[in-house]
């Protein structure tokens, strides 16, 4: 018992839940705030903790929501939520993603195939929030399943879509029709190039 509580309780862990809360979820709706959650890919038994403040985020976000004059609220919040269906089921979130709109909740999920998020939410549950996502940005893969749904709402054949070349991306947007392109290249782009010239003469100068 003892090794199961210091794998799961680590001491910064431990050191947390003794603090005094620290997150105002009241903020996040009030003032222009980035929040950065990370976890260990090699320690999957913290992911039920993040997935607790995930849904109790959305929680509390919809109560705030519920009591403003237009019941939604007052500053947008944007959740990017990268390697979605890695961790554990959030809880309630089939349902709270088909009301987040009204309540100026937007969520993207990075998935590496839909038969990620079938694994982890169930076949209902996972059309239910693909459904629920007004964009749809597809980067190529071998997952069968997933290749037969682009192929269908493109219309193609199953093959173009599974061969496709890398690089190539679909985007299928709600009263859209799908396109087909090339992927942005980043590296190209003036800002990107700009920012990592900043952090590699901030890395020589910490080096010094």
């Amino acid at each position: 018992m003892n090794v199961m509580l210091d794998t799961i309780f680590t001491p910064e862990l431990r050191k947390m839940i003794g603090t005094k809360p620290s997150i105002d979820f009241s903020q996040l709706s009030h003032e222009r705030t980035v929040l950065f959650i990370s976890t260990s890919a090699v320690n999957p038994a913290l992911h039920c903790f993040v997935n607790m403040f995930y849904a109790q985020a959305f929680k509390q976000l919809f109560e705030i929501a519920e009591q403003q004059p237009d019941v939604a609220l007052p500053i947008p919040v944007h959740v990017i939520a990268d390697d979605f269906a890695v961790g554990s089921r959030i809880l309630n979130f089939p349902q709270y993603i088909s009301i987040f709109r009204e309540k100026k909740i937007s969520v993207t999920l990075l998935l590496q195939s839909e038969s990620q998020l079938e694994s982890m939410y169930g076949a209902t549950d996972s059309v239910t929030i693909i459904n629920n996502c007004d964009s749809y940005v597809y980067l190529g893969g071998m997952d069968l399943k997933t290749a037969k749904n682009i192929s269908e709402r493109l219309n193609a054949a199953l093959e173009d879509v599974l061969y496709a070349p890398i690089g190539e991306v679909v985007l299928i947007r709600r009263g859209q029709k799908p396109i087909v392109t090339q992927r942005y290249n980043i590296l190209q782009n003036d800002l990107y190039q700009e920012m990592t010239k900043k952090q590699s003469k901030q890395g020589k100068g910490e080096e010094r």
